[in-house]
């Protein structure tokens, strides 16, 4: 799926939002969330250079998880087990949180503005349509 389809990143967003508001869905939707916004932010920085070309990918993807986990409250993830987490991933990527933080941190600013501009996108297309039909029954009205 490409991240430059506003349905899909709407569909990102709004599980985002519907996944992480109850708290305590279950592991099985703790797991699925944090996989959709982690594949969701790696696939929204290759359309950034600095991430995409100047940052090993296993750094982006390290960054992705860590933001995903940031996005979980403590009851969907709780602390210990959110450091148990950052522990292994740091034992297996060879990274620490420290080393990948501005990753994290351009990754996070790149993700925001993505759907600020989806958001933007949207209304303006809202507006065009209004706009449209406007001009069609003043045209057919007068």
């Amino acid at each position: 799926s490409s991240t430059t389809d506003g349905n899909t990143t709407k569909n990102k967003k709004n599980n985002a939002s519907n996944n992480n508001s109850g708290g305590g869905g279950g592991v099985l939707d703790v797991v699925s969330l944090m996989r959709d916004y982690t594949q969701f932010q790696t696939e929204i920085c290759t359309l950034e250079y600095d991430l995409s070309v100047l940052e090993k990918p296993s750094k982006l993807a390290l960054a992705a998880i860590l933001n995903s986990m940031e996005g979980l409250d403590t009851v969907s993830l709780p602390p210990k087990q959110r450091r148990d987490i950052v522990s292994r991933l740091e034992q297996v990527s060879g990274y620490t949180q420290d080393e990948v933080k501005h990753v994290a941190t351009r990754l996070a600013t790149v993700l925001v503005e993505a759907l600020d501009d989806e958001d933007n996108n949207n209304n303006n297309e809202e507006e065009e349509e209004e706009d449209y039909d406007n001009d069609y029954y003043h045209y057919n009205h007068h």
